[in-house]
């Protein structure tokens, strides 16, 4: 009896099988990649809108820095991705979303934490600091800027994510430049203190969507994009606090 129902028993799992992958085909998913400040950030909010319009669809997101999603779009592995940035990347399709400011912070205990006068961008360039690594927006936005004002100089450390950036600089061992949307609650808290830099230096990028120019988004790639243009521009301001 046993050996007269092990054939019963594959024909219906194959049935199972067979229903599951036609599920999975038939279901909507979008896959999508977005740069780290972005997918900690940004993308939780902008997945939340498009799961109330599309309560059916399936995401997948992939974190990476933002020349590595550059390069996934750009190769077509990935059909829409977000980036931070001075600049749009070159032969893609892009829309800026918000611009994003950038902050240098230092420990309580560093000098710059009770200095009066503003930090010079020549100042800025000629100082080691705690850099993202090579291919970060952040570290693309800042560096094109202090360029202007000199080579910057040997970085103090070269970190791959924000937690360790923030706590390598409250240690005391540089100055960091970061996101103020990553560094808000340190600035409130007074765990890290806002820099005063020279109104000549002004650190800011963009954060857009990217797509290859032969495919710009449609459906739900197209329905994310307009929801997170929606979401950034009714965003208030985020205003500049100090701890010092």
């Amino acid at each position: 009896m046993v050996e007269l129902g092990r054939p019963v028993l594959a024909a219906g799992l194959a049935l199972m099988d067979g229903v599951a992958k036609l599920h999975r085909e038939l279901s909507p998913q979008l896959h999508v990649i977005a740069s780290k400040t972005i997918a900690d950030h940004r993308i939780p909010q902008w997945l939340a809108a498009l799961r109330k319009l599309r309560p059916e669809l399936a995401v997948e997101l992939d974190v990476a820095n933002s020349q590595q999603v550059t390069t996934a779009v750009r190769d077509r592995e990935i059909v829409l991705g977000f980036v931070e940035g001075p600049q749009a990347p070159a032969g893609l399709g892009s829309r800026v979303l918000v611009a994003d400011e950038l902050v240098v912070v230092v420990a309580p205990t560093h000098p710059w934490a009770t200095r009066t006068r503003p930090v010079s961008p020549r100042e800025l360039a000629d100082t080691p600091l705690v850099w993202r690594e090579k291919g970060s927006g952040t570290r693309d936005t800042v560096w094109a800027a202090l360029q202007i004002h000199g080579t910057p100089a040997r970085p103090a450390a070269e970190l791959g994510s924000a937690a360790a950036i923030l706590a390598t600089t409250r240690s005391g061992l540089a100055p960091a430049v970061v996101s103020r949307l990553i560094v808000a609650h340190e600035l409130r808290a007074g765990t890290l203190y806002e820099v005063d830099l020279d109104d000549s230096l002004i650190l800011t990028r963009k954060f857009r969507a990217i797509w290859h120019r032969s495919t710009p988004p449609s459906g739900p790639a197209g329905d994310l994009v307009d929801l997170a243009a929606r979401i950034e521009a009714a965003r208030p301001t985020v205003r500049r606090s100090t701890g010092n």
